[in-house]
């Protein structure tokens, strides 16, 4: 799990075989989650690093690949 950089109310998390991007609405005190779409790409994750801007994820698997994310699009490159 790792905090956005630039916003205090995101967290993106990275498990089993999915990738998730939290967000706290706290006016209506909620939390909705979004799915990164990986098509048929399976990988067990590991771990996940955001860039400064919050534009680019980068997850760890447990075979030693690291996966390029597009956090706008929600999609991996």
């Amino acid at each position: 799990m790792k905090f956005f950089n630039n916003s205090d109310h995101q967290i993106v998390s990275a498990q089993s075989n999915n990738v998730f991007i939290w967000t706290v609405n706290a006016e209506k005190k909620s939390i909705s989650r979004d799915k990164i779409v990986m098509a048929n790409l399976k990988r067990d994750f590991t771990s996940i690093e955001l860039d400064e801007d919050d534009k680019f994820a980068y997850a760890g698997t447990k075979t030693g690949d690291i996966i390029f994310i597009n956090m706008e699009t929600k999609r991996y490159v």
